[in-house]
């Protein structure tokens, strides 16, 4: 990247898993084995190849876990814990998280997903549009399990759904963010506040965007579900992202 601040990332790492108890017991999702290395592996090298430096990870269950194999250092990037003890949501752990956050934006990523994207053209559309809130979309053929949105000409989100069961195609939420953090300081503090229904639910008035990535439309994975958590396993075939201790 170049001629661009790059922001502090916050990742999304407190989910309980709990669809995913049959593939991987009491692990966190973060954790979840693919081709003998956590998940949360992926995310972190993609944004230390990226340049990024400093990480938040805001975890909830299993936080002690990922802490062990994670530690605070991972190749270039400096490890930070946002640790709840009840759980918040994804907009309520981001709110907890201000408190570390050095930078005037933060990119937040969701742990459990990995989306191929190009994070200088989402960054330079947000500062473009002075937005408060960018999400992601990626086209998808199956939108029953994500968020799906719809946007004007300027890119200003219009509606969003959250898990449509109709499962036509569109453009899902791809669960990568960058919001100011001054408008993080607006949610409601020590609260469960979710991004998805509470954020996205009610955008009226709001300077909240979509960027929508044309290029990632074949590499975006989650792993939600015993199935999609399956898929991943030749989603990462074939890279080669190193090695890590899984000292689970």
């Amino acid at each position: 990247m170049s001629n661009i601040i790059l922001p502090d990332v916050a990742i999304l790492a407190g989910g309980l898993g709990t669809r995913l108890r049959s593939v991987i017991g009491d692990l966190p999702k973060a954790l979840a084995p693919i081709l003998g290395r956590p998940f949360l592996a992926y995310v972190l090298e993609q944004v230390d190849s990226r340049r990024f430096r400093r990480i938040i990870i805001c975890c909830g269950h299993g936080a002690e876990r990922i802490q062990n194999v994670f530690g605070y250092k991972y190749g270039g990037l400096e490890l930070h814990y946002a640790v709840e003890d009840t759980p918040l949501g994804t907009a309520g752990a981001l709110r907890a998280a201000r408190r570390l956050i050095n930078t005037d934006a933060v990119m937040a990523l969701n742990g459990d997903s990995f989306c191929d994207l190009d994070f200088e053209r989402l960054i330079r559309f947000h500062n473009s549009k002075s937005a408060e809130l960018t999400l992601t979309l990626t086209r998808s053929i199956e939108t029953a399990r994500f968020g799906t949105a719809t946007t004007d000409n300027e890119g200003r989100i219009c509606s969003f759904r959250e898990k449509a069961p109709d499962n036509e195609p569109g453009w899902i939420n791809a669960g990568i963010y960058v919001m100011q953090k001054a408008w993080l300081n607006r949610l409601p503090e020590k609260t469960f506040y979710s991004l998805e229904n509470d954020v996205l639910g009610s955008i009226k008035g709001q300077k909240i965007y979509g960027y929508k990535s044309f290029e990632s439309i074949d590499r975006f994975i989650d792993i939600g579900t015993p199935e999609s958590y399956r898929d991943a396993l030749n989603f990462f075939c074939g890279g080669d992202s190193g090695k890590i201790s899984t000292k689970f």
